[in-house]
This record gives structure tokens, sequence and C-alpha cells, in this order.
């Protein structure tokens, strides 16, 4: 059974890939982070279950509401560490 919420190495992941992201945007010559990266407002956009999927939590189906208030809470600590990544790269390459 997959388990149930996610490790540090996968913590870890989503940040790189956040960071990661934001310097590919840089590198397309954008000017900005956009304000809310994970909405899915964009075509092609990135979501929270993409950033869970990318770091490979992909924890067994679930059968509770419990279990779902649980993956979902996980999921957005997954979400929120990419984003710390991503708007970590934008201030420090403003900066720079």
């Amino acid at each position: 059974m997959a388990e149930r919420w996610p490790t540090e190495a996968q913590f870890d992941q989503a940040h790189q890939h956040g960071t990661e992201y934001a310097l590919r945007e840089r590198e397309n010559g954008s000017t900005q982070a956009q304000e809310a990266p994970l909405s899915g407002e964009w075509a092609d956009g990135i979501t929270p279950q993409d950033v869970a999927r990318n770091v490979g939590f992909l924890p067994e189906p679930l059968t509770t509401p419990d279990e779902d208030a649980e993956y979902f809470e996980a999921k957005t600590e997954l979400a929120d560490a990419w984003e710390r990544g991503y708007f970590d790269a934008w201030a420090h390459s403003i900066q720079v």
C-alpha cells in the first residue's frame, strides 16, 4: 500500500520542480511570476494533482471521507512546497 503522506524527498522534489518551472519561464522570456501558477487557469498549466503525480505521490484509491481529506491536505502541502520553490526562484532571479 502506498504511503498516505508524502516523504521528505517528495517535498524536496516538489520544491525543486517549482524552482525549475520558474527558471524555464525566465528562459522563455517571462518577466514576472504568475500570481497563481497552480490554479489550472492556463492551458497546459500545472495543477496540485500534477505536482503530486510528478513526485510519485500516488496512494491507493481512497475509501472514506477522512482518507479523502488527508489526501487533499497532502496534495496541498506538496503544492505549497512547489510554490515556495517557484516564488523563491523568481525572487532570487529578480534580485540578481
